[in-house]
């Protein structure tokens, strides 16, 4: 009977889903993920309609297959994304002591994912280079759209480039940790196209601030 009790009590006193989806949320992902939103767009999409007020602790592993089964038939690869992040925020709840398991543990995924394999021809390069010039973009749009062909990064990495990232002399560019995905400091050698590439961007800046200033 005592057993029982305490079971009943601490069922009483466990989280709701939407509380340690939230808290996951506020405490883990918005402070280590910078794709904290999707996460948080997911759960408030597939997970809080069926499961908010549900305690936490009562989700079970078959819950967790329908749930992703009826995902999949909309989409194997966001039914993927669910089963990775519940798995993450049931494991995080372990971790702080709200949970004493994880009901994802175990579940295969439900989507298979093919590697892209797909690669430009030249000529579909030549063409994507040689048509924004026709494209009707700003110019400093336009450089980064071929920063992002010639050094084949992100384009959150292209876009946040700064002049301090680049050493000249040696075609390094310096991506610093808080800006890639996996917080490591990375570093690019640009080629002579993508220098001049780089160079065009720094006049474009100037030209730009020096019309700023003049109005």
């Amino acid at each position: 009977m005592r057993e029982k009790g305490l079971a009943a009590e601490a069922e009483r006193r466990a989280e709701t889903v939407m509380d340690l989806g939230g808290k996951y949320i506020r405490l883990h992902a918005k402070v280590k993920k910078r794709t904290w939103k999707e996460d948080e767009r997911i759960l408030k999409k597939e997970i809080y309609p069926h499961w908010g007020n549900r305690k936490d602790c009562n989700i079970t592993r078959q819950n967790i297959v329908a749930i992703l089964d009826e995902i999949a038939v909309r989409g194997p690869i966001m039914a993927n994304r669910t089963r990775a992040l519940l798995s993450k925020m049931f494991r995080w709840g372990i971790s702080r002591g709200d949970l004493d398991h994880n009901p994802v543990e175990y579940v295969e995924r439900p989507g298979q994912e093919r590697r892209r394999e797909r690669r430009l021809a030249e000529s579909e390069i030549n063409k994507f280079w040689n048509g924004l010039d026709d494209a009707g973009l700003q110019p400093g749009i336009r450089i980064a759209f071929r920063l992002l062909l010639v050094t084949l990064q992100r384009r959150a990495e292209v876009a946040g480039m700064v002049m301090d990232e680049i050493e000249e002399t040696t075609g390094v560019w310096t991506i610093l940790g808080s800006r890639t995905k996996n917080k490591q400091q990375h570093k690019v050698l640009l080629s002579p196209l993508g220098l001049s590439l780089v160079r065009q961007a720094r006049t474009e800046a100037a030209n730009a601030s020096s019309a700023n200033q003049a109005r």
